[in-house]
């Protein structure tokens, strides 16, 4: 999660959409749909380019994400790492 930080904070849209998007299957897969589904507004926003309400949401997700349980925070950072 600590790549999205940056990318929010210097208005990288297009970073942002290709962090958060291995986040939403990441987190579908082991249950986490509410959170799956915020990734997925927080990239549709980021590829329409609407900053404002990306940034919001995405720092929405940052810090729902410091909640996630054990499991799942390993798997959201083995699928940062890959990308």
């Amino acid at each position: 999660m600590g790549s999205i930080k940056p990318a929010v904070e210097s208005n990288d849209m297009h970073t942002l959409a290709q962090l958060v998007h291995p986040l939403t299957s990441a987190s579908a897969i082991v249950g986490a749909t509410r959170f799956s589904a915020l990734c997925s507004k927080v990239e549709e926003l980021a590829r329409a380019g609407d900053v404002t309400e990306a940034k919001s949401l995405a720092e929405n997700l940052v810090e729902k994400a410091q909640k996630l349980p054990g499991v799942l925070m390993r798997a959201v950072a083995v699928t940062l790492s890959l990308h």
